[in-house]
């Protein structure tokens, strides 16, 4: 099955509380803009970028936990964290798992930071905006997915990506073990 492009459901809204595309405006506490007590998760909201301010949706469940976690932190008043993890989906395709940290679409650079040759598998591909980290694509190597998490999270430059590459790459492989 494919499925390609969605529209929301969002038409019986006032139209203060819809942006341009039709999609929840929400502050980064979920609040939808224009419209007091109102939250909105998931693929109907769309969330302010931490770094461009910019909103933007992300369609997968994950995103939808953790926009769900910051509501209910909002509503109970218990304090959000300072960092907040940065957008996770992953698929497994052909027998390949693929996972994506971050936000490659804002991305102006892409540099393979290990792997590349002919075989996709075990290749890391990060993607750079104005010389920071903000996306990651792991093929086939979840063993590596917590450390360029945090560095996504840290909008690291490129020699710390490439280190952390390199790093990667050099320690045991030890099945099981995230490193």
């Amino acid at each position: 099955m494919v499925g390609v492009g969605s529209t929301p459901n969002t038409g019986w809204l006032p139209p203060g509380v819809r942006d341009a595309g039709g999609w929840l405006g929400c502050d980064d506490r979920g609040q939808i803009t224009g419209l007091p007590f109102g939250y909105a998760v998931g693929d109907v909201a769309s969330w302010p970028d931490r770094r461009t301010g910019e909103r933007y949706r992300t369609e997968h469940w994950t995103s939808a936990r953790s926009q769900a976690e910051t509501v209910a932190r909002d509503l109970t008043g218990v304090a959000q964290p300072e960092a907040t993890l940065p957008d996770y989906f992953w698929t497994d395709q052909f027998g390949l798992k693929l996972q994506v940290i971050g936000r490659p679409e804002i991305a102006d650079q892409c540099t393979v930071l290990s792997g590349g040759g002919p075989a996709v598998a075990g290749s890391v591909l990060g993607y750079f905006a104005a010389n920071s980290l903000v996306a990651v694509a792991l093929f086939g190597v979840p063993r590596y997915l917590a450390r360029f998490t945090k560095l996504v999270a840290a909008a690291a430059g490129r020699s710390a990506a490439l280190e952390a590459a390199r790093e990667s790459l050099q320690a045991p492989q030890t099945k099981g073990v995230i490193r």
